[in-house]
């Protein structure tokens, strides 16, 4: 049996191979630091302040992981909230609004005086002249429409609203033919004004108003809410979202929001009345879109951008117009 070799070594040599090994290590050391960490600490010294790369070195918990930071962990600084018990002051909440009461002999409003209080003259003569505008500027002829065709027109989307089929071109098709809608207008007339109907005048919006996504619509959507802010709040009002259905094209503002009924739409932030009334409204379109922003969140903003237009602890009076709707007059 063959047995290993051992050397032995006496207590000077044992001290004298340490003595090496050290000497070495330190070098490699020396030389490490003279390169890559000199290189990253010249580096970080350029990108920043001397006060916050002192900062941070001076610190007793600090290690190299701390120094060599990316610039977004180093710029960053996350917020913190402080607390304060103090006690609870409620704030004030009796409505003193105008109650709802309808009058002694009051007569309902027919459907169609009640909805032009929503849709007003000033709505429709917009429309008829931006249409006619752009009809001339498309196809070099006007279109010569007038605000008794424009109700045609709306009446019959509500129509087909009401009674839904594949395509507009169905409503007039013999098989499908659907009266209330072929009888008010041809399909030709229909798919024309369909191509030239428009709100704005595109040659005067400049680039900061097509920065708004729905600046095509802008100015009826303003006047629609300005009607809709008219009507007397009660004293309960509910803000939620509403979804608009639809799947078209118009992808830039379009939302999916799981469990919905209509799941594929346009959100709408909506404060409605008790009376299931629409008395304000926006339209989302997307949280970096958001012009006002507050640490409470998009929840809160909403809330108080929406009850921004009720009336701040001064009762309104009843303004009684030709349709005897109910119209707020602020004071």
């Amino acid at each position: 049996m063959a047995h290993s070799s051992k050397t032995i070594y006496t207590t000077s040599e044992v001290l004298n191979i340490l003595d090496t090994i050290n000497h070495n290590e330190s070098d490699l050391e020396d030389e490490v630091s003279s390169t890559d960490d000199e290189d990253e600490l010249y580096t970080l010294a350029n990108e920043y302040d001397n006060e916050e790369i002192a900062g941070v070195a001076d610190t007793p918990d600090s290690d190299e992981n701390e120094l060599l930071e990316t610039p977004e962990s180093v710029k960053t600084k996350k917020k913190t909230y402080h607390w304060h018990k103090t006690t609870f002051e409620p704030p004030d909440v009796i409505f003193r609004g105008e109650k709802l009461q309808l009058p002694d002999h009051y007569e309902l409003p027919s459907p169609q005086q009640f909805f032009e209080e929503f849709l007003t003259e000033d709505m429709l003569d917009l429309l008829v002249e931006m249409t006619n505008q752009y009809s001339v500027e498309k196809t070099g002829k006007s279109v010569d429409t007038t605000k008794k065709e424009m109700k045609q027109l709306l009446g019959i989307f509500f129509r087909m609203g009401l009674a839904k089929m594949p395509g507009t071109r169905c409503y007039w098709e013999n098989d499908t033919r659907y009266d209330p809608v072929a009888s008010t207008m041809s399909r030709n007339r229909f798919q024309l004004l369909m191509r030239v109907i428009h709100i704005v005048d595109n040659n005067r919006v400049t680039e900061e108003d097509k920065k708004d996504k729905l600046w095509k619509i802008r100015p009826w959507l303003e006047k629609f809410r300005n009607n809709c802010v008219k009507v007397v709040p009660d004293e309960n009002n509910s803000i939620d979202e509403m979804m608009i259905p639809f799947k078209g094209k118009f992808s830039k503002i379009k939302q999916y929001v799981k469990g919905k009924p209509h799941p594929w739409g346009i959100k709408v932030w909506v404060r409605a009345s008790a009376t299931g009334i629409v008395c304000d409204f926006d339209v989302y379109q997307g949280n970096k879109e958001r012009k006002e922003r507050s640490l409470l969140g998009v929840g809160a903003d909403v809330i108080l951008k929406l009850c921004s237009s009720l009336p701040q602890n001064v009762p309104g009076q009843r303004k009684e117009t030709a349709s005897g709707s109910f119209i707020l007059a602020h004071e």
